[in-house]
């Protein structure tokens, strides 16, 4: 089951890469700032072999607090995205980027596998997850 899940987390973010190569859809921003000086300090820590603390409280999108072990009880490959969903650079290349390759994918989530996009910016609430998730799915037909 590891090493499936690895294959599926490479093959999504190769494939969220190519969408994001491949040009802009009509209607989602892709703008991303290119910058070099405004991307500067950002990078990916990378913690091969730790273990995420399925006990970690979050609030989903209708205002609940839930463990993150919830979505993890279905038995199916879970995809974490860290996000800002207010910020107009990297985080939204990212969020639309996922939901194109999801878009041209045979698995759905939900259905598949378990797609979290969790906001590490205290002044996000629930409110605003509900709207970027209502958004995503009519945008991309999932």
């Amino acid at each position: 089951m590891k090493k499936f899940l690895t294959i599926l987390l490479i093959t999504f973010f190769a494939l969220s890469l190519s969408a994001e190569i491949d040009g802009p859809r009509v209607g989602v921003s892709t703008n991303v700032d290119r910058d070099p000086e405004a991307l500067k300090g950002i990078g990916v820590d990378e913690n091969f072999g730790a273990h995420l603390n399925l006990d970690l409280i979050v609030t989903n999108e209708a205002g609940e607090k839930v463990a993150l072990r919830t979505y993890f009880e279905q038995g199916r490959p879970v995809v974490i995205n860290m996000v800002y969903y207010s910020c107009g650079g990297t985080c939204n290349a990212l969020l639309t980027g996922s939901f194109m390759v999801l878009d041209e994918l045979d698995w759905k989530p939900g259905e598949h596998f378990e797609m979290l996009n969790i906001s590490f910016e205290p002044k996000e609430n629930h409110i605003l997850a509900q709207a970027k998730r209502a958004n995503y799915l009519k945008q991309y037909s999932l």
